[in-house]
C-alpha cells in the first residue's frame, strides 16, 4: 500500500510531507521507510499501530464498519470509538462506513509488524492526539513515540478531542500544523 500511495511523490519535485489519520498513520510512516529521499516529514493523526486496542475500543471500531447495527447502535459506535464526550458527530461521520474496507485495514494491520515502519525512516513527525481517544489512547501511542523517539517527533495533546480529530478541533489542528511546516521549512 506503501509504493502504491508513493507513486504521487514521483510527480514531485522535491520531498514532501505525509500526513496520516487513524489507519493512514501506518500507511504515512510506511511511505515515509520505504521513500526517505522523497518525504521531507509525516504528520500523524490519532497515530496508533504498537499496542492492541482495548477491547470496548475495538468492539466499537469494528461495529463503526457493520451495516447490520440500527441508526442508534451505529451512532453510539462511532460516538464512542471516535468522538470524546459532548463534541457533535456531523452526518458525514454517520456514512461511508464499508465492511470491505475495515476487513482491508484489518488484514493490512495484522501483516505487517509495526517495527518496520514505526519510526517513519527517522524523518521529523509531528504527532496530535486527542487525550480523550479511546482506540489509540495517548499512554499507547503519543507517549510512546514521544519516549522512544525523542527529538524526532513534536507531540501535540489536544484536550476534548477523541480519535476523529479532524470534525472535532480542525481549528487547532490547523494551527499546530501550520507552525509545524513552517519550523520544518526554516
Amino acid at each position: 500500500m506503501a509504493d502504491d500511495a508513493a507513486i504521487y511523490l514521483e510527480t514531485r519535485d522535491k520531498p514532501v510531507v505525509v500526513l496520516g489519520h487513524a489507519f493512514g498513520n501506518r500507511l504515512a510512516r510506511a511511505v515515509a521507510t520505504r521513500h526517505p529521499d522523497q518525504v521531507r516529514g509525516v504528520i500523524l493523526l490519532a497515530a496508533g499501530g504498537l499496542k492492541p486496542i482495548a477491547e470496548k475500543a475495538n468492539t466499537a471500531l469494528m461495529q463503526s464498519f457493520d451495516p447490520r447495527l440500527t441508526p442508534e447502535e451505529h451512532r453510539e459506535a462511532v460516538r464512542y470509538g471516535f468522538f470524546a464526550e459532548g463534541n457533535a458527530i456531523p452526518d458525514y461521520w454517520l456514512r461511508g462506513w464499508h465492511m470491505e474496507t475495515g476487513r482491508l485495514q484489518g488484514a493490512a494491520t495484522g501483516s505487517v509488524d509495526s517495527s518496520l515502519w514505526w519510526t517513519a525512516g527517522g524523518k521529523p513527525m509531528l504527532v496530535i492526539s486527542g487525550l480523550q481517544d479511546t482506540i489509540a489512547p495517548p499512554a499507547d501511542t503519543i507517549d510512546l513515540l514521544e519516549a522512544e523517539l525523542g527529538d524526532q517527533v513534536t507531540a501535540v495533546r489536544i484536550d476534548g478531542a477523541g480519535h476523529a480529530l479532524l470534525p472535532e478541533v480542525p481549528d487547532q489542528l490547523a494551527d499546530e500544523i501550520e507552525a509545524w511546516l513552517a519550523d520544518l521549512a526554516e
